[in-house]
């Protein structure tokens, strides 16, 4: 019997200021922005396997594993912009908040048997595998119009979005293998696949989803495969 487990977690903060000159063109005069940056994130991802082989005799094994995967992300990022004229004059500020969270959950189990011949070298193995998965995540911005003293002006402008998946992956094999002379071998096997995957993908607007800005898969796929 085997079992292991790890846990790992990090944290980030940043911060920055952004000054930018743009050069006039024959439709727009010369202009600056000053832009400062404050974010911050973090997340953690977690392993854990437990395993067990069992021998019925000397000859017979029987193995069972379990596999967990897990993690979850998040990030906040805050951008204050200023908008001056030709002569640094500040003509316009707003304020940018964006947030972003990402999860996802694995598991797999795997069931296997395998059998010794008397004759060396001579043997049958088979595996059951089933693996599921799924995520989801969120996020968004909000722009606040902002005053020239930078007090609140107007409606803020919101964007988000919102998502989720699903993974069903289920796999058969079994081998067959019988030494033939000194050097030679006789391998045959036969492999089976089932693969069921689903996502939505929506984008809202100020509250309201536009109806051309949601994406849905949903995808089956079987395979049987001689090896």
């Amino acid at each position: 019997m085997s079992a292991n487990y790890n846990l790992n977690m990090n944290r980030n903060w940043g911060d920055g200021i952004t000054e930018r000159e743009n050069f006039p063109t024959a439709n727009t005069p010369r202009n600056f922005i000053t832009q400062e940056t404050d974010s911050y994130g973090g997340g953690k991802f977690q392993f854990g396997r437990i395993g067990v082989d069992y021998f019925l005799d000397n000859r017979n094994t029987i193995s069972l594993s379990q596999n967990i995967v897990g993690g979850s992300f998040k990030n906040h990022d805050e951008l204050g912009s200023q908008y001056f004229n030709d002569a640094k004059g500040l003509t316009s500020r707003n304020n940018r908040i964006t947030d972003s969270k990402f999860g996802f959950n694995n598991y797999t189990t795997t069931l296997g048997f395998k059998h010794l011949f008397a004759e060396p070298n001579r043997e049958i193995t088979a595996d059951v595998s089933m693996n599921k998965s799924n995520n989801d995540r969120s996020g968004g911005f909000a722009t606040y119009p902002q005053d020239l003293s930078g007090n609140p002006a107007g409606d803020p402008y919101v964007q988000s979005n919102s998502g989720k998946g699903n993974t069903d992956f289920y796999s058969f094999q079994a081998d067959y293998v019988d030494p033939m002379g000194k050097t030679g071998k006789f391998e045959t096997g036969v492999k089976g696949t089932f693969r069921n995957y689903t996502s939505i993908y929506d984008v809202f607007q100020n509250g309201n989803m536009p109806m051309h800005c949601r994406t849905t898969t949903n995808t089956k796929s079987r395979s049987t495969l001689p090896t």
